[in-house]
């Protein structure tokens, strides 16, 4: 009978013991649990109550990565398993990922939610697709549900969480332990899914399988000291070491690219499949702080989120930690403070590139910025676009063709054309006396009319506020329904008082 060798590193831990009683009591085949304290002494100690189970007690921490690495040299499975030390298996987890292990695959069950005070899984909140991001974090994937093979009883998966992962140990062998120069926390995910998928393997989902994971944000957060610094020096690792290397690994024979394509569309990575950022491109977002702070907020988050690496230059009124700031003291809200704020980001960006104008309250899509001007001496103009307002069930079509927060066109040409509006004797915000183009990225951002937009309301906007419009739409691609959105953008319309 082969044997699974479950590793579970754990730091500060509260429920380690309750991980290792309940992995072992849900086995039902042959397993040995290997549990490593990381530089801590667990209070009551761990027990190691039956012979399946060994205690590596380390008196000083060397991270989750460096812990794992030593709990697989410790083992003597065919089969090798890492789990948390916050996580409960389901029964029989060890017969039923056996069962359907291929050569060369990494297996990751179903992820759910664990109810630690009564230490059962969640009735909702199950996960089987993720992706990683520009941004070198895992993101949950509900739209992949939707694609053909998704379907399947053990489809494909671009990436895992990385608090639980079931393989050979011939293939976690070569694949190679974790790189334990990324730092003791972060990006362990992946990790092993680069390695999987570009070393010749793949990545699998079995949904006849779960693990409850608890997600330790949702009861006071981490029960040891993270520093920001760590998690940022593991994603400057991962970036310069594992992104877009070809040569990452020992046994890498797939280019970094191949993953990308194999599961495109893939959110944040548009830019990438289209052009690998060989044009420059740098985004211009400019605020008079007329807008709630909270949304504000929402929106610089989901702008970073989407910008991936595309610089970002900030043009405030009021001193903004965003990007590259410019803060050009308050002004008159008016068509020329907007300009000259504009203009301002402008002379800051890099020569010859592509810019994006964003405004403080529009929700952008990542296609949005896969745009790029045919010609140099040419104003364009994203025609996707969609209104919400906070209390409305429904979104509205934008009908204005020539909105600036959706303007794209290279830097030079544009600051001419600013110059020129400010030279003017009644600048609009309407730069449409040049050669101008109109398209359509290939999903909607979202213009939010919170109350204190600058551009004013007419009828158009009116009849949907009050609820008269006939040409709502309640779902549009990307963001879905005004609940999912809300939840996307995290900022449910509350304006603050």
């Amino acid at each position: 009978m082969s044997r699974v060798s479950v590793i579970i590193p754990g730091r500060c831990e509260q429920y380690f013991q309750q991980t290792i009683d309940s992995t072992l009591d849900n086995a039902t085949g042959d397993i040995e649990i290997i549990a490593i304290a990381d530089g801590y002494k667990p209070d009551p100690p761990l027990r190691a109550w039956h012979k399946c189970v060994k205690i590596i007690q380390l008196d000083e921490s060397i991270g989750q990565r460096a812990a794992y690495n030593l709990g697989v040299k410790e083992s003597t499975g065919e089969y090798v398993m890492k789990i948390d030390a916050h996580a409960m298996l389901c029964p029989g987890y060890d017969e039923i990922l056996k069962a359907h292990c291929p050569d060369k695959t990494v297996v990751i069950p179903e992820m759910r939610r664990l109810n630690v005070h009564e230490w059962k899984d969640k009735p909702t909140g199950k996960t089987h697709f993720m992706y990683f991001g520009l941004d070198l974090y895992c993101h949950y994937w509900r739209d992949y549900r939707k694609r053909e093979g998704a379907q399947s009883e053990y489809p494909e998966v671009m990436s895992g969480q990385g608090s639980c992962w079931f393989t050979t140990r011939e293939w976690n062998d070569y694949i190679g332990l974790l790189d334990e120069g990324v730092g003791s926390w972060g990006n362990v995910g992946i990790e092993i899914s680069l390695r999987t998928w570009l070393c010749g393997g793949s990545q699998i989902v079995n949904k006849n399988v779960w693990q409850a994971h608890w997600f330790r944000k949702d009861e006071g957060g981490f029960t040891y000291p993270m520093d920001g610094r760590k998690v940022a020096r593991a994603h400057n690792y991962t970036w310069k070491k594992y992104y877009f290397k070809d040569d990452a690994f020992e046994h890498q024979e797939r280019p970094f690219r191949w993953l990308i394509e194999k599961f495109a569309p893939v959110p944040g990575w548009e830019v990438y499949l289209q052009d690998g950022y060989s044009v420059p491109r740098t985004i211009i977002y400019y605020t008079d702080h007329h807008i709630d702070e909270q949304l504000a907020r929402a929106m610089r988050k989901n702008l970073k989120k989407v910008a991936a690496n595309i610089p970002i230059i900030s043009v405030s009124q009021q001193p903004l930690n965003f990007g590259k700031n410019i803060c050009v003291g308050v002004k008159p809200r008016s068509n020329i403070s907007i300009y000259e704020q504009i203009l301002a980001g402008l002379e800051a960006a890099e020569p010859q590139s592509v810019i994006y104008l964003c405004e403080h309250d529009v929700a952008y899509n990542p296609s949005h910025f896969v745009h790029v001007p045919e010609v140099k001496d040419r104003l364009d103009y994203n025609q996707n676009r969609y209104y919400w307002a906070p209390g409305q069930p429904d979104f509205l079509p934008a009908r204005g063709q020539w909105a600036l927060s959706h303007l794209v066109a290279y830097r030079e040409f544009l600051i001419e054309k600013v110059k020129e509006s400010l030279a003017s004797e009644k600048p609009t915000t309407e730069m449409y006396h040049c050669r101008t183009s109109k398209y359509n990225s290939e999903r909607p951002n979202v213009d939010i009319r919170h109350g204190m937009n600058f551009s004013r309301d007419g009828r158009w906007k009116k009849e949907y506020y009050t609820g008269r419009s006939k040409l709502t739409v309640k779902n549009i691609g990307h963001w879905g329904g005004v609940r999912h959105f809300t939840k996307a953008i995290g900022w449910t319309g509350e304006i603050n008082a």
